[in-house]
């Protein structure tokens, strides 16, 4: 060990084969996600445009999602162009940093992509073909149904305070997803992190 920098050949290419099949791992799994976010989006359009559901509605999902897909992308070319020509260490200080500073801002995205993506699809049930029909049955057990704009209030009241609970919990469940998807290679990063930091030590 000389100038807080590994020099041991051996131990700086164990580390860095290790580091380098953790990355991929996490960029095959962000590239899941991207195509998640290229595909739904079109094929969600193509539903609206051969379904009864509102083509507004269609059309802002679409551009949602595809925003996302783009804030993804973009994220995802953060992360390969963290700086390899460094030590092991260095290197996945680096992309943890990235990858903490990434998920903080995405869970404070998160607050208004949930809460949005349960209202859109509220609407969708709302001004469909099957709800109106829906409706018009309940109409007949429950004559008293308190309609607001042909929509039945509970409805209305049970989409907002889940749109609300999802602005709530949103970092926790945006977290979980995380977890989820990732826990695994970032646990090993952080694995990998905590060793090079005791033989710097």
């Amino acid at each position: 060990m000389k100038d807080d920098a590994l020099v041991t050949p051996k131990i700086n290419d164990l580390y860095r084969q290790k580091s380098g099949s953790t990355f991929d791992k996490i960029m095959k799994r962000i590239n899941v996600y991207l195509v998640f976010l290229i595909v739904f989006p079109v094929a969600f359009l193509g539903y609206v445009l051969l379904s009864d559901v509102s083509l507004l509605i269609g059309i802002f999902i679409f551009l949602l999602y595809s925003v996302l897909a783009v804030y993804g992308i973009k994220q995802k070319n953060q992360l390969k162009n963290v700086d390899k020509h460094v030590s092991s260490y260095e290197y996945l200080k680096s992309v943890d940093r990235v990858i903490k500073d990434q998920i903080s801002r995405n869970v404070r995205l998160s607050r208004f992509v949930y809460p949005t993506a349960v209202l859109s699809a509220g609407l969708i049930m709302m001004f469909s073909n099957g709800n109106h029909h829906l409706i018009e049955v309940l109409l007949v057990k429950y004559p008293d149904l308190i309609l607001i704009g042909g929509v039945p209030l509970y409805f209305i009241l049970a989409i907002v305070l889940l749109a609300t609970l999802m602005t709530v919990f949103a970092g926790k469940i945006y977290r979980g997803e995380v977890c989820m998807m990732y826990g695994p290679e970032f646990r090993k990063l952080e694995e990998i992190i905590s060793d090079l930091e005791e033989l710097r030590d």
